[in-house]
């Protein structure tokens, strides 16, 4: 319910990076689940990017993460 004039809330969003490719597929499945239960008790919304498992790919996902306003 949003009243007249006020400005509607902003969905959360809470970024999880990951860290995608063949051999950690198990790992990032338990990781999205996890999160996504999260983000569901939270009712915000979960975003997520690869971050390649380097400092290189974190770097850009968290560059990603405050572009789209992400916490």
């Amino acid at each position: 319910l949003t009243l007249a004039g006020a400005p509607a809330m902003a969905q959360t969003r809470i970024g999880l990076a990951v860290p995608g490719g063949e051999t950690a597929l198990l790992l990032e499945a338990q990781m999205r689940a996890g999160a996504q239960q999260a983000a569901d008790d939270l009712d915000a919304e979960l975003v997520i990017e690869t971050d390649s498992c380097s400092a290189e790919g974190g770097g850009d996902a968290a560059r990603r993460f405050v572009e789209s306003d992400v916490e």
